[in-house]
């Protein structure tokens, strides 16, 4: 069997081959990482999990190729939705 590889890039590697992305973040990390990654099309702070709150955020959400969550298991979670 062949080793897997693991690839290792920064976020800031990442964030600007991505094309127009929206950021769901948590603070820390994207105070810290924010002035050094390509632009977002949108930032979501990951507030709340209620329902209708992630309902409204796809709702407003704006023509992103992609959508990354940055932080705790909150961001992850509202990237996923």
């Amino acid at each position: 069997m062949e080793p897997v590889r693991i690839e290792e890039r920064s976020v800031v590697e990442v964030l600007a081959g991505i094309g127009r992305y929206t950021a769901c973040v948590n603070d820390p990390p994207w105070s810290a990482v924010a002035t050094r990654v390509a632009p977002a099309s949108r930032v979501v702070r990951a507030t709340s999990m209620d329902i209708d709150h992630l309902e409204s955020l796809v709702a407003d959400e704006p023509d992103s190729d992609t959508v990354v969550g940055i932080g705790g298991g909150s961001a992850i979670d509202t990237a996923k939705f």
